[in-house]
């Protein structure tokens, strides 16, 4: 073969591989766009493959209630409000984080054990519920509504900045978790059945820390926002409490 030939040869082998390199992206693209979940890779230090992650970020539209007094409102809340002070509204959020994911298995009939890797998860990391309760009391649009909501609304966006906050977080100690037994880094376990449950604790053990980690940090940003002098504040803002 000539030269040219052969450059010619090499040149449209560069082409198709950049060809396929743009449609494979380009499908990516596609599938992200199609389920909104964003993707990162787990055990990536693992000197191999690792394992496909989506995660899934939900934070809902806040319910806003507008049919409980005060006292039906106090009611909804599990702890109690400073002393002497009526809850004139209130933010209940609920979270989780869970994850849903396959593994593979290849058997070598000349040794014992059954090799086991992850190759894909989902995580799922955000709010179930996010409700806004104002008490009945107050007509919609008075100062004591809007001043009421306003308030709720604060507890709202702490909610969502904390969360936000904690994506990177959670997918970071996703990435590096190397117990998680990935393509590239596979582990071998007596049985399946012991296999299932080693990846599940290992997939805990990854998600667990951060999740603790965000439940305080939600407490302290609400507390931050329901101290006595916010509440006393709220009051002093409307002449018709």
């Amino acid at each position: 073969m000539s030269n040219k030939a052969f450059a010619a040869l090499l040149i449209s082998l560069l082409l198709a591989c950049g060809a396929w390199m743009a449609y494979d992206l380009h499908a990516i693209s596609e599938s992200v766009r199609r389920d909104g979940l964003r993707r990162d890779l787990a055990g990536e230090g693992s000197g191999g493959f690792g394992a496909l992650v989506k995660y899934d970020f939900a934070f809902p539209t806040p319910a806003l209630r507008h049919d409980l007094s005060a006292d039906g409102i106090e009611k909804v809340e599990s702890e109690a409000p400073p002393e002497n002070v009526k809850i004139p509204g209130l933010t209940v959020s609920k979270f989780n984080v869970e994850a849903d994911y396959h593994f593979a298995e290849s058997r070598n009939w000349f040794s014992p054990g059954v090799e086991m890797w992850v190759e894909d998860v989902t995580v799922h990391f955000g709010f179930t519920e996010v409700t806004v309760y104002i008490s009945n009391q107050y007509a919609e649009g008075s100062c004591a509504y809007r001043a009421t909501l306003d308030h709720e609304n604060q507890h709202v966006e702490a909610d969502r900045r904390v969360w936000t906050d904690y994506q990177d977080r959670l997918r970071d100690a996703v990435r590096h978790a190397g117990r998680i037994p990935v393509k590239g880094a596979p582990r071998t376990f007596p049985t399946v059945e012991e296999g299932k449950r080693e990846i599940s604790a290992a997939v805990s053990s990854a998600l667990d820390p951060s999740f603790d980690d965000f439940r305080r940090a939600i407490g302290e940003a609400q507390a931050a926002i329901d101290s006595p002098s916010s509440y006393a504040e709220l009051h002093q803002r409307c002449p018709d409490w």
